[in-house]
Order: C-alpha cells, then sequence, then structure tokens
C-alpha cells in the first residue's frame, strides 16, 4: 500500500475523514466480525440487566515523514484483566468528565502526555461493549498536526509504540493467533484474529475497534 501522501495530503484525509464520520452510518459490527472470536452479531449486545461501566480509547492520527502513525500502548503486568495487552490511550469515564470525549483526551494527556490542546477530535467510532471487564468503550478518532512529546506514565504503561497506517493495510499483517485467557477462573486457549506489528499482537477489542477505522478509510479512497 502507497502512503497517504499519493493518495491524498494528509489536511485533505482528514476533511474527508471527518465529512465521513458527519455523514456516514458507521461499519460497527461489520468490522468487529472481521477481528473477532464472536461469530454472532447478538454477542456484541449487552446483556439484559448487566451493570457495566463506560470507557472511552482515542485512535490518533500522526503525520511524520509523509506517513501516518498512530500510538498504541502496552499494559504493565497485573492490570486486570487487559494486562500485557496492547491498547490505544484511554480509560474509565470519571464523574469530573464532562463527555467520554473528554475522557479519552484527559486519559490520553495522563497516559502518554500529550496535551488536550494538541489533538483535534474528528468524531466517534461505534460503541463497543467489552464482557470481561463489563465496560462500554467509546472509540473517538482525532489527529494532531505534528509529531507529539510523548510522556509516558509507567504506571499506566509499560511502552508506548508508533505503528504506522501502511502496518494495518499490509494484508500479510493480519493472521490468526493463539490466545491464553481466563474464563471462569481457568486459563483455556482460544484462536483469534489479529494484528501482527513488529512481533507484537494486537487482538480483542483494539483489534475490532481499529478495523472499523480501516473500513471507514478504505472507504474514502
Amino acid at each position: 500500500m502507497s502512503s497517504f501522501k499519493k493518495n491524498y495530503p494528509f489536511e485533505v484525509l482528514i476533511k474527508k475523514l471527518d465529512s465521513y464520520l458527519r455523514h456516514n452510518e458507521l461499519p460497527g459490527i461489520k468490522a468487529w466480525l472481521e477481528m473477532s472470536s464472536r461469530t454472532s452479531q447478538e454477542e456484541f449486545f449487552i446483556p439484559k440487566d448487566q451493570d457495566y461501566r463506560h470507557a472511552s480509547v482515542l485512535i490518533i492520527l500522526i503525520p511524520k515523514e509523509e506517513r501516518i502513525y498512530i500510538p498504541f500502548i502496552k499494559r504493565p503486568k497485573e492490570r486486570g484483566p487487559h494486562s500485557q495487552e496492547m491498547s490505544f490511550p484511554g480509560g474509565a469515564f470519571e464523574e469530573n468528565d464532562e463527555t467520554f470525549s473528554t475522557t479519552a483526551l484527559r486519559e490520553t494527556e495522563e497516559e502518554i502526555g500529550i496535551p488536550k490542546e494538541q489533538i483535534q477530535i474528528l468524531g466517534k467510532l461505534s460503541s463497543l461493549y467489552i464482557p470481561v471487564s463489563r465496560f462500554l468503550v467509546h472509540p473517538f478518532l482525532g489527529y494532531t498536526k505534528q509529531l507529539p512529546e510523548f510522556k509516558i506514565d509507567p504506571k499506566e504503561v509499560e511502552k508506548l509504540f508508533l505503528f504506522s497506517l501502511e502496518d494495518f493495510l499490509d494484508e500479510k499483517n493480519r493472521t490468526r493467533q493463539q490466545i491464553q485467557i481466563k474464563k471462569n477462573q481457568q486459563v483455556i486457549p482460544i484462536i483469534v484474529p489479529v494484528f501482527r506489528i513488529s512481533d507484537e499482537i494486537i487482538w480483542g477489542a483494539t483489534a475490532m475497534i481499529m478495523n472499523e477505522f480501516l473500513m471507514i478509510y478504505k472507504d474514502i479512497l
């Protein structure tokens, strides 16, 4: 896949994404199913009478050397059900947060040090329920005009990665992987679709959210 500059200048791409999010229906479950171990649409619905919390994450598009990069973080060990997993910056909604996008910006600044003033929010992707942690996650898409200065919080982030959009558009980086998960106090292996980039595995909710963005990106090319 060629660099984004050969398709659109970054500013044009941003305008097209902004227009898409304002005027088009999101792919949602269609995109999630491609990167999920769930096999039916019903499995994405929140069970009746299920208690859950709200959380937000942020996909940040960063222009650098004629490519687009997206920051991902690896969670530290012993950080609950998602320890050692790759994810977007983000976290739980708090009472002082005015909106779910406020949560995404606040958590991004706390975890990887990008001031909220440097991030422009384009819009929201489909909200995804995560059964293992009982969070309804609200993903947002944003961008910076240049490469920011990162500063990670070691309590929240073990390592920061910058992966290019081209990495995700390369079909060779889509595969299936055996993952160990905890279920009913037992550890069981399951085979799931993943993105494998630089020996890192991106799967689960993060892969599903990323795939929705990729569907949108391909749709505007």
